[in-house]
């Protein structure tokens, strides 16, 4: 694999993220046309204790960014003792970008289930502020752990220094 094709697999990912991402105006879009129609408009079903779920919610959103970071350290280790991977067998640098890729991917799945949790707030109990919230907070997990090819080239050059 020679860096055409690292820079190949950076923009599909690339794509991906940006793509996903944009689900996030989706939701804001939806979010907004059903309070604009059902003025006021206070869920589809009104919980109780909606605190209970949004602060539920929180948390598994704080987890799973710990849970990017865990992902990001362990699938971008090496088993070997050395931390590195052995890049001198045929077809292991696509292999190190798939690595990369499917990461990246993950990240993103995790990024944007913080925005859903958000709207099945609001869909449940219509809270507009936590849905939003929700969304920055799915926003910013975009933008903190979003791929930069730099670091995926200084990566890959880390793993072929033990060949």
């Amino acid at each position: 694999m020679n860096n055409d094709e690292l820079k190949s697999a950076y923009r599909r990912t690339a794509v991906i993220g940006g793509a996903m991402m944009s689900t996030l105006v989706m939701y804001a879009v939806v979010a907004i046309a059903i309070a604009s129609t059902r003025d006021p408009f206070e869920g589809f079903v009104s919980l109780e204790d909606g605190g209970l779920l949004r602060n539920f919610f929180l948390g598994l959103s704080l987890l799973q960014v710990v849970a990017i970071k865990i992902i990001h350290s362990r699938a971008l280790r090496s088993p070997d003792p050395s931390g590195r991977f052995q890049t001198s067998k045929p077809g292991a640098r696509s292999q190190l970008a798939s690595r990369l890729v499917s990461t990246s991917v993950v990240t993103f799945a995790l990024a944007e289930s913080i925005a859903v949790y958000g709207l099945v707030l609001f869909l449940l109990n219509g809270e507009s502020t936590g849905f939003f919230v929700f969304l920055g907070l799915s926003l910013l997990t975009f933008i903190m752990f979003f791929p930069k090819y730099h670091q995926w080239e200084e990566w890959m050059q880390r793993q072929q220094q033990i060949t």
